[in-house]
């Protein structure tokens, strides 16, 4: 599925977690190879207040064989124009010509549609407007005089002998973002739900980092690294990449971190490897796992044994065996130990979705420890949960072994703030959604499951759990 991505940025307080690199994902349906397929369709933009005013982008006097404006890009409605940094030069490119070519002009006013306030402070002409153009340079216009943000309307205007055509477009002016770097236009942008996140260099400064998926003529997956006052960088991947957000750590013990990053390659049968990625864009393949799908599941980043080093948990699906395996990884590639890959039933082959969150680690019981819990799919219709130990041995509790429903999303949280974790957990059917809270025994909280609509059990849930009205719980 073809999309494109601006980011911007501007200064915020960040605070880096230790369990951010667990985040929760959310839900994309069908995750067939088909996806990287599609044929790109056009975009819907929802009715912005302003559509009234949308004719000012097509002036009476406008004629694209004598004035045009090809960038900055006019917007495809009023409201999302192209945004720019205060202070930046914002070269104009476009046409301006036809018979009879006496000169054109440049301009800038405040506003969305204005219709007064025109000036030409910080701008200059090609050739001082006195030459056509077709397809080229017509102007730039220095934003410095501009100090706060708004939308601003630039009108260029061709004079021919007896007639005048125009031709406009519009920007944002935004001073709170953090450089002129921003915001950054990338052709191919992450698959839905899929995150930005923060990375620590070497010298103690931030880099961000995305995943984007192999799209149609793309050459396959590529993880962007993007600096504060640099463009961005991509790594083109071994294959198609990952549909979700990369795990960031310092796996190295090296003060900087690496991420983790699953791609997944196409075939018979699908496999997936695992990618450490370093700061250079660098990176090598630690494993790779014929058989299985894991590129619709979160990496998980956890420290299991409790020694301050990093493990990566991952679950791929073997539709073939009706299997979920689950394995833990050193940062060598080797696994965390001999009772890994964990395995489970998962006998939902229709059941293929993105973002999906099957695997939880944190402490559950409250003894110090890291326990791993993780979805088994029993039937179509049907699941329970698994609880191990941090080396992968089984524990037992008492989740019920048969709920019904397909689970869809999955966190965890210290409801009674006692230093032991609650499951939350939601089941979809095709009319009612389960949403489950399971106690560190595995006994269902009393007064859950709440029951909520649903109209189709492919449909999207997610889950935020947050001390909402600042009363301690």
């Amino acid at each position: 599925m073809r999309r494109s991505l601006v980011l911007l940025l501007a200064p915020i307080f960040v605070a880096i977690l230790s369990f951010l690199p667990s985040a929760v994902g959310t839900v994309m349906q069908k995750p067939d190879t088909q996806i990287l397929n599609l044929t790109p369709s056009s975009p819907i933009y929802a009715r912005s207040p302003m559509s009234a005013k949308q004719f000012a982008f097509v002036p009476a006097s406008t004629s694209p064989q004598n004035a045009a404006i090809l960038s900055p890009v006019p917007p495809p409605s009023p409201t999302s124009p192209t945004t720019f940094k205060n202070g930046v030069v914002i070269p104009v490119t476009g046409t301006a010509g036809g018979i009879g070519f006496q000169n054109f002009v440049a301009e800038w006013a405040p506003g969305l549609d204005a219709s007064s306030g025109w000036q030409t402070t910080g701008v200059t002409l090609a050739a001082a407007g006195a030459t056509p153009v077709a397809n080229g340079s017509l102007a730039t216009w220095d934003t410095a005089s501009i100090v706060s943000a708004g939308y601003y309307t630039i009108r260029l205007t061709v004079n021919l002998s007896g007639s005048a055509f125009q031709a406009l477009t519009t920007v944002y002016l935004e001073p709170d973002l953090l450089s002129a770097n921003w915001p950054q236009s990338l052709n191919l942008g992450p698959a839905l739900g899929a995150a930005v996140v923060p990375a620590r260099n070497m010298d103690g400064t931030f880099r961000l980092l995305l995943e984007t998926p192999a799209g149609p003529g793309s050459a396959g997956g590529e993880l962007w690294s993007l600096s504060v006052d640099a463009p961005a960088q991509p790594t083109l991947q071994t294959s198609n990449g990952s549909f979700m957000h990369p795990a960031v750590a310092d796996f190295s013990g090296a003060s900087g971190d690496q991420a983790m990053i699953i791609d997944f390659i196409t075939g018979s049968p699908v496999s997936s490897n695992l990618e450490l990625f370093q700061q250079d864009g660098s990176f090598k393949t630690l494993e790779s796992s014929p058989n299985l799908w894991s590129v619709g599941s979160q990496v998980v980043v956890e420290d299991l044994a409790g020694d301050s080093r990093w493990e990566t948990v991952t679950y791929g699906i073997d539709y073939n065996n009706a299997l979920a395996s689950i394995s833990a990884w050193l940062p060598d590639g080797s696994l965390f130990s001999s009772n890994f890959p964990l395995t489970v039933t998962f006998s939902n082959p229709n059941d293929g979705r993105l973002n999906r969150n099957p695997v939880l680690v944190g402490d559950v019981n409250g003894d110090g420890k890291k326990q791993i819990v993780m979805m088994e799919v029993l039937s179509p219709s049907t699941f329970t949960l698994a609880l191990f130990a941090n080396d992968g041995s089984p524990l037992t509790w008492q989740v019920p072994s048969s709920l019904p429903g397909v689970p869809v999303v999955m966190a965890a949280a210290d409801l009674d703030n006692n230093g032991e974790l609650e499951t939350i957990l939601a089941a979809n059917t095709d009319t009612q959604t389960f949403l489950h809270v399971f106690q560190p025994d595995g006994t269902e909280r009393p007064g859950w499951p709440l029951t909520l609509f649903n109209s189709n059990v492919n449909s999207q849930s997610y889950l935020a759990i947050a001390d909402l009205n600042v009363d301690g719980n």
